[in-house]
């Protein structure tokens, strides 16, 4: 399932979830911990990435996107 939140005024992220639930169904903490390590990786320079996640049995794959 595709996902997009907003980072900043100018960018958004689109996130393709392979996990059972979307992120805005699971635990609030679930999307707060995402959205801190894309942050991450964008400070980082990254403008895309993979994380696995729940004992590798589910992982988003992240970019940035133009708004």
């Amino acid at each position: 399932m595709t996902e997009t939140f907003t980072y900043t005024d100018d960018l958004q992220i689109e996130v393709v979830n392979e996990g059972t639930a979307k992120f805005e169904d699971q635990k609030p903490q679930a999307l707060i911990d995402l959205k801190s390590w894309i942050s991450d990786e964008i400070k980082a320079g990254n403008i895309e990435g993979w994380l696995p996640y729940n004992n590798f049995e589910s992982s988003v794959t992240w970019k940035i996107i133009p708004k």
